[in-house]
Parts: C-alpha cells; sequence; structure tokens
C-alpha cells in the first residue's frame, strides 16, 4: 500500500504543496534532440493502456514479479487555491523497507500557469537541497519541460518532474541510483509517455 513508502510523503508534500508564483525561462541545458534509451525494466513499466488521471489506474504497465502496483487518489488532499482538477500516485513496491521501488505522482492542473508554478517550486526546492539537477526547458515550444535531481538521500535516488502544458508528473526511483531497478533513462522515459498518454 501507499503507506509503506513513507519515505515518499516529504516528496508527495512538495507536490502537493501551495504554488509558488514565478515564471519559466530557465535557459536549456542539455541536448533536447539526444533522446534517453529505457532498459528492460523501464519499457515492460511503460503502460499503452487508457490512463485514469483520477486514480492513476493504467498510468504504470504490471510490476516486477517481486513488486505489487499499488494507485491512489490524491485529490482529496487538495487545498482551495491548489488550482488542482485531479492528483493521483502510483507505486511499484515490495512488503520490504529498502527494497527498490518506483513511484509516480500526476497531476492535472486548471490551466498552465498554476503547473508551470509548480514546476518552479519544485525545482527551488532541489536547488535548495543542493541535489544535482539537470533541465531541459521546452514546453515553450510545445515540448516537455523536464528537470531530474539525484538526491540519493532518505531512501530516493533520483526524481523527474516533467510538465506540459496544465499536466505535470514527478517519477521517482530509489533507496539508491545504484540500488534501483530502474535507471535515470528509464525515469525520463516514463515520465514522458504518462504526460503524453495524458493528453490525448
Amino acid at each position: 500500500m501507499m503507506a509503506q513508502r513513507s519515505l515518499l510523503m516529504p516528496l508527495l508534500a512538495i507536490v502537493i504543496s501551495a504554488c509558488a508564483t514565478s515564471e519559466s525561462g530557465v535557459a536549456p541545458e542539455g541536448d533536447p534532440s539526444i533522446r534517453p534509451s529505457a532498459s528492460s525494466a523501464g519499457l515492460a513499466a511503460l503502460s499503452d493502456g487508457p490512463l485514469d488521471p483520477a486514480t492513476c489506474e493504467g498510468v504504470l504497465a504490471g510490476p516486477p514479479g517481486t513488486h505489487t502496483l499499488a494507485v491512489q487518489s490524491l485529490t482529496e488532499t487538495v487545498q482551495d487555491g491548489d488550482q488542482i482538477d485531479t492528483m493521483c500516485a502510483a507505486l511499484f513496491d515490495t512488503s520490504f523497507p529498502g527494497d527498490p521501488f518506483l513511484a509516480v505522482a500526476l497531476i492535472k492542473f486548471e490551466s498552465d500557469e498554476p503547473a508551470t508554478a509548480r514546476y518552479e517550486l519544485l525545482k527551488t526546492a532541489f536547488l535548495t537541497q543542493d541535489y544535482a539537477i539537470s533541465e531541459v526547458n521546452v514546453a515553450a515550444e510545445g515540448r516537455l519541460d523536464q528537470l531530474s535531481a539525484l538526491i540519493d538521500d532518505d531512501g530516493i535516488g533520483r526524481t523527474t518532474v516533467a510538465r506540459q502544458n496544465s499536466w505535470l508528473v514527478t517519477v521517482s526511483i530509489g533507496p539508491t541510483v545504484d540500488e534501483s531497478l530502474w535507471t535515470t533513462d528509464d525515469v525520463q522515459v516514463i515520465a514522458a509517455s504518462i504526460i503524453s498518454r495524458a493528453q490525448t
């Protein structure tokens, strides 16, 4: 169940917390034309069926044999003023603390502006913690803003935040990058796939 991963609550709290007002416009880092390659575990996580943004049903495909898939609506946790239509989470997890996991939080905002503000809030939070980050900032060109933070602390290895239009998704792996079943490229591919499917 989602409660098994109490270590993800601080991350979800950042996602859920009130938006900071800021504007996108950071210079791009990296080359958006370079597409990451997913591992077999990453490809297996990709779903191609219907996606329900209210419950996260269909956000991920079947989990690895040692894991279970849990999905949960988080819309009821939204506060007045958050400008969120729906929010949900999905988790590949085992019953053993310290085992590899993959966690997704998907948010549909009322418009592009609060989605951009939440993206910038998450980036500020990562920078404040001095995490190593990389970013491709091209949503203004009709593509995907994507921010990746190497955390490797408190049971979280890496988190990627992707935003396009009014949609935002975070994908996290752990307990560390080296101990995860999923790679950095997997996280980016999964995030991009979810955003693309959510908008169809």
